[in-house]
């Protein structure tokens, strides 16, 4: 299966923050609570559904990193490309080795960290010491793993985590972008962003049959809002459904709540746990 492309579309909640300095208060855990591994909210509950639907396929997804504040970004950039002339920039960009930054962001970003940036706006990447060259990084400012939507997705097999065997890329071709991501690049077929703005994506609308998950602990809640579906675990029960705006079902062990959208929904009893939406353990 190809690699699937579609235009990268920021959520809305981002308007008025500065890429690589997102305000915490915006993000949310997808396995960890490190900066570095949270995501924007609305992505980070994709994220975390994929997690889920991929555990159905026996895969379990990880992560070599997700967000990249402004620093971490000029020091990965820094690291894997040097300032060149402008010819030495054409014979790289030939070979797709190459970065453009304008003396205007660069300015910009040598402002806001207060740094010395070379003044180049032709940029190569290094070659390391075995004749290989680096991974892809983008100029500082305008990664989106700055906007904290990307993710640089690798797997655990036998404990460990490695890089995305062609199976689970395959995998990820086709249900990734049904969960609201896509890939930017041919060459890093481990980072995929956020392509849905505010939108919700297809897998994650009620009544989807594109995840089935089994429940993984005796009480779980299903929180309607609108169309979207998602699992709460119960250490945080009260928290977890209030505003209270609707009725609560209360179903036999396994338990469940339902809290009603704004629209009717179904009694739930002959629900199962596989019939629900994405699980955050």
């Amino acid at each position: 299966m190809l690699m699937p492309f579609v235009p990268v579309r920021l959520p809305s909640c981002l308007q008025g923050q500065q890429n690589g300095e997102i305000d915490r208060a915006l993000l949310a855990a997808v396995d960890s609570p490190d900066y570095g591994r949270l995501m924007v909210k609305p992505v980070a509950r994709a994220m975390r559904a994929l997690h889920a639907h991929a555990l159905t396929a026996g895969i379990t997804l990880a992560t070599t990193g997700r967000g990249r504040t402004l620093m971490q970004q000029w020091s990965l950039f820094d690291a894997r490309y040097e300032p060149c002339t402008y010819l030495e920039y054409l014979v790289a960009r030939a070979v797709n080795r190459h970065k453009r930054w304008k003396p205007a962001a660069r300015a910009q970003v040598a402002a806001r960290l207060g740094v010395d940036i070379p003044a180049s706006e032709w940029w190569r990447k290094r070659q390391n010491p075995n004749g290989s060259y680096p991974a892809t990084a983008a100029t500082p400012g305008t990664s989106n793993h700055g906007w904290l939507v990307a993710d640089d997705l690798a797997e655990i097999r036998f404990g460990k985590r490695v890089s995305l065997t062609e199976n689970t890329r395959q995998w990820l071709y086709q249900w990734a972008p049904l969960f609201g991501f896509t890939w930017e690049s041919k060459a890093e077929p481990w980072h995929v962003s956020w392509a849905y703005g505010d939108d919700i994506p297809p897998a994650l609308y009620w009544g989807s049959e594109m995840q089935r998950i089994a429940l993984r602990d005796d009480i779980a809640i299903l929180k309607l809002s609108g169309e979207f579906v998602e699992w709460i675990q119960d250490g945080n029960v009260s928290a977890a459904l209030a505003p209270l705006t609707g009725p609560v079902i209360i179903l036999d062990r396994p338990a469940f709540a339902t809290m009603h959208g704004t629209g009717d929904f179904p009694h739930p009893t002959k629900l199962l746990p596989t019939d629900f939406a994405s699980w955050v353990p």
